[in-house]
């Protein structure tokens, strides 16, 4: 009798774990089938945000940016020439230049090696943007006065479909290709979602020093069935781009020469050229409406500078405007590895 009791008692408790162990087994395929995979080459989708993946923005246009004032302050100051000196051009861009710039994405993961689980993505670093490792195993950021790095810290989480990511401890540096710029103290939360062969990054940047909300940039892709892009770019070279080495270019407050060129070119308002977060919204059209002066028809010289195009204050050669289009940067070719 005794040895019936004991009996039962163990295929009661052997049937208790397996179904235990079943239940963990089917939650954790339950949570890998609701990821997705994003490895492989993706091809840049180049349909929106033209500017931002060509030729780059006028030089004082920060409309749509959520600039406070000391972010459009610092972004006046700034002359872009101080990108063609030497010690500045291979410098490279911000982590959120994976989705503000023109290039694809090589993706692959590390797994675990016993549980086959993918513990962290790696993006390819381009010849200007340092590689993105994105840890998916539960790791803590570094402490706040941890080294910053181009390529940032970053953890993701999966929600569904979605890989959510956040990054902080990158360096300072760009946020649009003319002068507007996030410091050191910014973060970006990302998401990035897969559609079948095509799949769309959206990113947040967040910056208490010169933004006063959160800036959104997205970016499409799509699958590359045919060959892989590499996984590392072309080496940044260095070169003389005429820029004179015993100075940093700048304009002191209230000389930024370029300020009101494109008031003079299109009729718009100084105000919505400096950005700000109130400009990010389409209800931002309708106060417009009210102080838009329509400019003149042109009809002759239509891409010539405007009568103040010289050498910004602090050095550099006064540029070109290229032929039927707007004035080139003055004296500031673009940064090497950058769009041209």
């Amino acid at each position: 009798m005794l040895i019936n009791v004991v009996t039962d008692m163990v295929s009661i408790r052997i049937r208790f774990s397996f179904v235990a162990v079943l239940a963990l087994m089917l939650g954790a395929v339950s949570q890998v089938s609701a990821e997705s995979d994003i490895s492989g080459s993706w091809k840049p989708l180049l349909h929106e945000d033209g500017p931002e993946r060509g030729v780059g923005w006028h030089l004082v246009d920060f409309a749509g940016l959520a600039l406070n004032d000391e972010g459009k302050a610092l972004a006046l100051s700034t002359s872009y020439s101080r990108y063609s000196m030497i010690e500045r051009q291979c410098v490279g861009w911000l982590p959120s230049y994976l989705s503000y710039g023109l290039y694809g994405l090589r993706i692959w993961a590390d797994t675990d090696p016993l549980q086959g689980h993918t513990t962290a993505w790696h993006i390819g670093p381009w010849e200007d943007r340092a590689e993105t490792i994105i840890y998916l195993d539960g790791r803590e950021h570094p402490p706040a006065d941890a080294p910053h790095t181009r390529g940032a810290f970053w953890t993701g989480k999966w929600r569904g479909n979605t890989l959510t990511t956040y990054a902080t401890h990158m360096k300072a540096g760009a946020v649009r290709r003319n002068g507007a710029q996030t410091s050191d103290q910014a973060t970006i939360t990302s998401h990035f979602i897969r559609h079948g062969s095509w799949m769309t990054v959206v990113m947040f940047i967040d910056d208490p020093a010169y933004l006063s909300e959160s800036q959104p940039v997205s970016k499409d892709f799509q699958l590359k069935t045919g060959g892989e892009l590499t996984a590392v770019g072309a080496p940044c070279l260095p070169v003389y781009e005429g820029t004179d080495p015993n100075v940093v270019p700048h304009y002191l407050p209230g000389k930024n020469t370029e300020v009101d060129d494109l008031v003079k070119q299109y009729g718009i308002p100084r105000e919505a050229l400096l950005g700000g977060a109130e400009t990010m919204y389409p209800d931002y059209r309708k106060k417009l409406k009210a102080i838009y002066v329509r400019p003149e028809k042109c009809i002759a010289d239509c891409g010539g500078a405007p009568p103040n195009f010289g050498p910004p204050e602090g050095g550099g050669p006064p540029g070109a405007p290229p032929s039927g289009g707007p004035p080139a940067p003055k004296g500031a070719p673009a940064p090497a590895g950058a769009a041209r």
